[in-house]
């Protein structure tokens, strides 16, 4: 395959390096721009610009499930409410991951919805998500300059931004959003409490465990475990044992925690059992950690698309066995790979890090010549184990996307390395060889960045068309709806397709079901006359999926 654009692109990028390099003044200017904060507000704004060239509004609709339970406890969270009345009659009213009986509120712990409401109160959902995202760039390029050299660090930056992963997630309502930023930020404060042992960096490292503990509770296990390991050797061996270093973080931490207990107390009215797992429960008893399929009945009647959804992934669980964890931890390993590095199925230039990567692992293991890189490869080591523990289809590579910055900094890491030891002639790598300007790598360096210029046009647009395609169908379909009833008050019953897609909902609650203009609810057929008899003001519609029409019902033709 003929990469005549990438070549030229890394021609040119090496051309101009290369008088850079010639130049004294002009080395210094770039030294010094790279080195200054100016280069981490550009890394967190050119994430900002990708991220909405990708999404294009920043109030858009919650296309997966999961993101519409999000944004329904942060509209409940933004009037100043825990939970929601119950639905009129639940059936109707049946929502994925999200509570429709006793009361209307999401399954999920609350941390990522609280940070959403901010953009909830000024109309714009999507800004929060915007701004971790800006914020989790920032802190790629800053933890990778830090820890290495600035020219490492943009490198790593471009492969981050440019993978799978981010391109697709980060333009969303998901949580790891905010875990993610949470994992970076928390990283930050860890090594400056190891340099400075302060108390206020120790406290802010358990603010962020403990908010991303609120918000994906698995994920931040594996992330503390590691971590406390940490902290409790840097106390230990510089004799750092006090209350005032140690209190101030456990005061932050247990507030952030007693959120969770709140929660819980709110929405199950037990303050010691989760909202995720009284809704498994009742309606996925399937859907947790373990091997093999939980075959127990759901407690509740399934809509048939819950029902469809259900049978699809209880097979997902039923296949997930010790025998094949050998063969899904390489499937989950290889999308890892291929959501930053591509694949030699489809090769682009990328592919010719991978060799780069491998060499980055083995110095970030041995702890050579980045000291810190164990730290955070065991971090990202225990976050894939832990999910070894889940069923989940190897491509959803969500999962792992606080620990996503791993791999492109690997690759920067051993390709800076391995040429700077190659001109050297040197076989041992140490914390001076990232300090040395190696004029092999940095134009190396350079032509990759120069590649990868090139290389996110496409990316990007792959990425806003997969958007389009996830969001189209169903915010064109709530416009046109919301524009063809008048009506101040109306039921609209949905009749589903038997093939409907079972990731996509056309049924969505609000927050405040007695001032909604429109029930958007199930039809089931002869008892809408029932959901029609408790809301005798309303108008009733049906859309029908089949026929993609939308039509007035009489009260007595609801009957049928």
């Amino acid at each position: 395959m003929l990469w005549i654009p990438e070549l030229i692109l890394a021609a040119v990028a090496v051309f101009f390096a290369r008088r850079v390099q010639r130049n004294a003044l002009d080395r210094q200017a770039v030294g010094k721009a790279l080195a200054g904060r100016g280069a981490v507000v550009a890394a967190a704004i050119v994430t900002a610009a990708i991220t909405l060239c990708i999404w294009r509004s920043l109030n858009d609709v919650a296309t997966v499930h999961d993101e519409a339970s999000y944004l329904l406890q942060a509209q409940l969270f933004a009037r100043g409410q825990w939970t929601g009345p119950a639905a009129p009659i639940p059936a109707f009213f049946e929502q994925f991951h999200v509570f429709v009986d006793p009361v209307i509120a999401s399954k999920y712990p609350p941390g990522h919805s609280l940070l959403l409401v901010p953009g909830i109160w000024i109309g714009l959902p999507g800004l929060v998500p915007l701004l971790l995202a800006s914020a989790c760039g920032a802190l790629v390029f800053a933890l990778a300059r830090r820890l290495t050299n600035p020219w490492i660090a943009v490198l790593t930056f471009a492969l981050w931004l440019l993978g799978r992963s981010e391109l697709r997630f980060h333009s969303s309502y998901f949580s790891e959003n905010t875990t993610a930023f949470c994992w970076l930020l928390g990283f930050w404060a860890l090594l400056e409490f190891r340099e400075r042992r302060e108390a206020s960096w120790l406290a802010l490292f358990t603010g962020c465990v403990a908010w991303g503990g609120i918000t994906r509770p698995l994920t931040m296990v594996a992330y503390a475990i590691p971590s406390a390991v940490v902290i409790v050797w840097t106390l230990t061996r510089h004799r750092a044992w006090s209350w005032r270093r140690l209190a101030p973080a456990a005061a932050v931490g247990a507030a952030i925690v007693a959120i969770l207990f709140v929660d819980n107390a709110k929405v199950t009215g037990n303050w010691r059992v989760m909202p995720w797992n009284v809704w498994s429960q009742e309606y996925m008893p399937w859907d947790k950690p373990g091997f093999g399929m939980d075959s127990t009945p759901p407690r509740r009647e399934l809509p048939h698309v819950m029902n469809e959804f259900a049978r699809a992934f209880s097979a997902l669980h039923k296949d997930y066995t010790p025998a094949n964890l050998p063969r899904e931890t390489w499937d989950r390993l290889a999308e890892i790979s291929e959501s930053t590095l591509g694949t030699w199925r489809r090769p682009d230039a990328r592919i010719l890090l991978a060799p780069f990567a491998i060499i980055g692992i083995i110095l970030l293991a041995w702890g050579r010549p980045v000291r810190e890189g164990r730290f955070a490869l065991v971090c990202a080591v225990s976050l894939f184990v832990a999910y070894m523990s889940y069923a989940h289809p190897s491509g959803w590579t969500l999962y792992y996307l606080e620990a996503s910055w791993l791999l492109p900094f690997a690759a920067a890491l051993g390709l800076w390395a391995a040429l700077t030891m190659a001109a050297q002639r040197t076989r041992v790598p140490t914390a001076q060889l990232l300090r040395v300007a190696s004029a092999p790598a940095t134009l190396a360096t350079a032509a990759f960045l120069g590649v990868m210029t090139w290389f996110a046009i496409p990316r990007v647009n792959e990425a806003r068309y997969y958007a389009d395609i996830s969001h189209a169908t169903l915010r064109g379909w709530r416009t046109a709806v919301q524009g063809a009833i008048p009506d101040q008050r109306a039921i609209l019953f949905v009749r589903y397709t038997p093939t409907h897609y079972v990731h996509e909902s056309l049924i969505a609650n609000d927050p405040d079901l007695a001032g909604a203009r429109v029930w958007i609810v199930y039809d089931r057929g002869a008892e809408n006359m029932k959901l029609a008899a408790v809301a005798p003001e309303r108008t009733l519609y049906l859309f029908d999926e089949q026929t993609r029409m939308l039509s007035r019902l009489h009260r007595a033709a609801a009957r049928r």
